[in-house]
């Protein structure tokens, strides 16, 4: 399984869906252009990316991996934060 920030959202539901895009999260987002920390333009809703609290669970491996991939769409600030 590929980590994203999708991954570690606590409003993540699971097949590319969460509380705040349940037709399909954006491609944007999906992708790490947009670390959905701001409502989109186009939303429905409020809900923004919120760390899992689950998060606490996944390797310290998979951690600097997920660190490396999302460092240049700005989620890396986001996750080295709480790593």
């Amino acid at each position: 399984m590929e980590i994203t920030l999708c991954n570690i959202c606590k409003n993540y539901l699971g097949d590319l869906k969460c509380q705040a895009f349940p037709q399909g999260i954006p491609e944007q987002i999906l992708n790490g252009e947009n670390n959905h920390t701001e409502p989109l333009s186009d939303q429905d809703n409020e809900i923004v990316f919120e760390m899992d609290k689950k998060i606490k669970d996944i390797s310290k491996e998979d951690k600097k991996k997920m660190l490396q991939k999302m460092s240049s769409s700005g989620a890396g600030e986001i996750l080295s934060e709480i790593f």
